[in-house]
C-alpha cells in the first residue's frame, strides 16, 4: 500500500465523516464527532504495515538512566502525527508510530529538552539513544511525571515534583511535549492555530504575553496538562488545557 493511497484512504473516510454529520445535522439529529472520534476513526485506516516502532535508551550525562522521561514523536507522514511514551526505570523507551520522519522531543523534569530526529521505518524498528543534560539550576533531575498519549494528544500529570518548587506553570510548560512558548510566534502540537483553556474556562492571551501569564500561575498549584491536536480538515485549533489543584 503506497503512502499516496492510504492517505488519499484517509482523507476520504474524514471526507465522509463530515458528510454524515453535516447531513444528521440538516435533519435535526444532532450528530456530532468529538476530535478523539474523528482521530480513532482515522487510525482504523492504517494499515498495520505502516507501523514502525522507535526504540532506544535516555541517560544524562553524568550515565545514569533517566525514568519516565517523555517522549513525544511529531510529524511524520501520517495524520495522527502525534505519537508518545515515556522510558522505563532502566531509561529505555518504545514508541509505535506510523512511518515516516519525525521529531522526537525528549523531556524530563529537571534536564534541558532535547530534540532529536527520527526516521520510523514501515515494519520495522529504528534504534536512538539520547543524552539529556540538567538544568543549571537543577543539582540532580527530579523524577518525570506522568505522561498518557491519546488518540488526539496526551495528558501529562503534574503531581509533586521538588524540581518545580517556587516555580510556575511557564517553567512546567517548557518541559511540556509539544509546547513552545518561547518560538515565535509561541506553538502548541506543532501549530501556531491554538486555544488554552484553564480549569475548562478559556483565556484569551496575546502571544507575547503568554510566559507572563503562564508565569503568574505557581507549579505546584498545576495538578494536569492536556494538549490535543488540532484539525485542519475539520478546521479546529490545536488545544492546550491546564487544571489546576
Amino acid at each position: 500500500m503506497s503512502y499516496l493511497y492510504l492517505m488519499k484512504h484517509i482523507i476520504l473516510t474524514l471526507f465522509c465523516a463530515s458528510c454524515l454529520a453535516v447531513a444528521a445535522a440538516q435533519e435535526g439529529g444532532g450528530f456530532y464527532m468529538s476530535p478523539t472520534q474523528i482521530r480513532q476513526l482515522a487510525s482504523a485506516s492504517i494499515d498495520p504495515s505502516m507501523m514502525g516502532t522507535a526504540k532506544g535508551s535516555i541517560t544524562s550525562e553524568a550515565g545514569g538512566p533517566v525514568a519516565e522521561a517523555n517522549v513525544t514523536l511529531i510529524g511524520g507522514g501520517g495524520f495522527a502525527s502525534v505519537w508518545c511514551g515515556s522510558s522505563k526505570k532502566n531509561g529505555s523507551y518504545s514508541v509505535r508510530a506510523m512511518y515516516g520522519l519525525y521529531n522526537a522531543e525528549i523531556t524530563a523534569p529537571g534536564y534541558e529538552k532535547k530534540i532529536v530526529e527520527i526516521d520510523v521505518p514501515k515494519e520495522g524498528q529504528v534504534t536512538v539513544d539520547a543524552v539529556l543534560t540538567p538544568k543549571a539550576d537543577c543539582a540532580a533531575g527530579g523524577a518525570g511525571n506522568g505522561l498518557k498519549s491519546s488518540g488526539d494528544g496526551y495528558t501529562l500529570t503534574v503531581g509533586r515534583n521538588k524540581f518545580y518548587e517556587g516555580k510556575s506553570l511557564t517553567d512546567v510548560l517548557a518541559d511540556a511535549p509539544a509546547v513552545d512558548l518561547g518560538a515565535s510566534p509561541a506553538t502548541v502540537a506543532g501549530e501556531e492555530d491554538f486555544e488554552i483553556f484553564v480549569d475548562g474556562r478559556q483565556v484569551r492571551v496575546a502571544p507575547d504575553a503568554l510566559r507572563k501569564y503562564f508565569g503568574s500561575i505557581a507549579a505546584d498549584e498545576v495538578k494536569q496538562i492536556r494538549v490535543v491536536r488540532g484539525n485542519k480538515f475539520q478546521k479546529y485549533p490545536a488545544k492546550l488545557y491546564v487544571t489546576t489543584k
